[in-house]
């Protein structure tokens, strides 16, 4: 169990959603590398439950050892299968280990 953070998106009808966002993740313990940080993309719907489209985990190893780490790559879904339709949904994405 860890910290979520939560991006409420619009549709703007386009086939790109770019999410240019920072989160912080505060920990009181050194980040070890065996750690995974989980994406999971979710549509909300005002009428039916909340369903899951896809997600994405990241062993933390090369973040921890290069601290930082350019992410293209494909979600999954709930069978492990890549979602061709939502596809690079994490291109551009970066992530770092910052000491503060």
């Amino acid at each position: 169990s860890g910290v979520s953070h939560t991006l409420h998106l619009e549709d703007s009808g386009l086939d790109v959603i770019i999410v240019d966002q920072r989160f912080d993740w505060p920990v009181a313990r050194p980040v070890e590398e065996t750690e995974v940080v989980i994406i999971e993309l979710h549509v909300r719907s005002r009428l039916f439950a909340d369903k899951l489209l896809g997600t994405y985990g990241l062993v933390l190893q090369s973040v921890i050892q290069d601290g930082r780490l350019s992410v293209s790559d494909d979600l999954v879904d709930p069978n492990n299968k890549p979602l061709p339709e939502i596809s690079r949904v994490l291109s551009r994405t970066l992530l770092c280990i910052q000491d503060d």
